[in-house]
């Protein structure tokens, strides 16, 4: 199987996104200690937070992965006013830019596809994939509500072309909270953060962000082999 993981630029007015930090740590050595085998092959990127270029990326690198083997889509994004890594279920049709993208396109109250369904759904589990994250402590919920920036409509995009392909074993989307509110990392009472705790803090938090990238691809491989066994039997 091979493996396409995203993470997004830095926009507005941060100046950094974790999630770019993130997906750059994961590394074949992880993928190994988690027990991946070699055999999964990934591809990383750090998508422009651009409409058009963040789909052209993503198209572009699904393209280039081998015709004759399985794959799956890990997208990654930062969402504040979350405290959880949230796995989201759905990808709306819709564009409503709170702020400009990075190219400075900002659609309101559109379409992404007027010819598509309001919103496509993950095929994955995300029951069973939250139960495996939070057993691990990378502390995790579903979402419902992916938001109406560039990273929805690209997880939308990437659904609308491959959640119904044959080869295609997921796609999902992962939203990350700012990393001093992961409460992972963060404990939930919110107690003020001492200067010198703030670097142990937030790479406690980025270490935990790519060992869910990387269970994440592990999840997803092991359902894969499982129906590829189950189909042969």
């Amino acid at each position: 199987m091979q493996c396409v993981i995203t993470g997004f630029d830095a926009f507005d007015t941060a100046d950094v996104n974790p999630t770019q930090r993130a997906v750059e740590l994961l590394d074949r050595d992880l993928l190994d200690h988690l027990g991946v085998p070699g055999t999964v092959g990934y591809v990383k990127h750090t998508l422009a937070t651009c409409c058009s270029e963040a789909w052209f990326a993503m198209d572009r690198l699904v393209k280039s992965l081998p015709a004759d083997e399985p794959f799956a889509i890990v997208m990654t994004g930062v969402a504040a006013n979350r405290s959880r890594i949230c796995l989201e279920r759905f990808a709306l049709n819709v564009r409503s830019y709170r702020v400009s993208d990075n190219r400075g396109h900002q659609w309101q109250e559109e379409y992404i596809d007027e010819k598509a369904p309001d919103a496509l759904r993950s095929n994955l589990p995300l029951f069973e994939l939250r139960a495996h994250l939070n057993d691990l402590g990378l502390l995790s919920d579903i979402s419902n509500y992916a938001g109406s920036f560039v990273c929805n409509e690209t997880y939308f995009r990437c659904l609308q072309k491959w959640r119904n392909d044959p080869r295609c074993k997921g796609i999902i989307f992962l939203h990350f909270p700012n990393l001093l509110d992961y409460v992972g990392t963060n404990a939930e009472e919110r107690v003020p953060i001492e200067a010198n705790e703030f670097e142990r803090i937030t790479e406690a938090a980025l270490s935990e962000y790519t060992r869910a990238i990387a269970e994440v691809v592990k999840f997803i491989n092991v359902r894969a082999t499982s129906d590829t066994l189950v189909a042969g039997a």
